[in-house]
């Protein structure tokens, strides 16, 4: 986890919040690869909101960070939920 944010992070500073859209459509084949990868978080954000509402978690954050951030999103629900299993 702590990895993949700072992996984030780096790239964020290098290009800039928004600077990875450009990159993301120059071609056919990043075009593809920024549509699954919106699939995929889609995929995460509705079984996160379902699994959320069962256990009397906001879901809402973790969506949100979700589509900002990517997996960073479900990876902190995941977090969150083991915590909150171990107690």
């Amino acid at each position: 986890m702590l990895g993949f944010a700072g992996a984030s992070a780096w790239m964020m500073m290098r290009m800039g919040v928004t600077g990875w859209i450009g990159p993301a459509f120059a071609n056919p084949a990043n075009i593809v690869t920024a549509l699954d990868l919106l699939l995929a978080l889609s995929v995460c954000v509705v079984w996160t909101w379902a699994d959320a509402r069962r256990r009397g978690i906001n879901p809402l954050p973790y969506a949100v960070l979700t589509y900002m951030l990517g997996s960073i999103g479900p990876l902190l629900y995941l977090f969150h939920r083991a915590g909150r299993e171990h107690r």
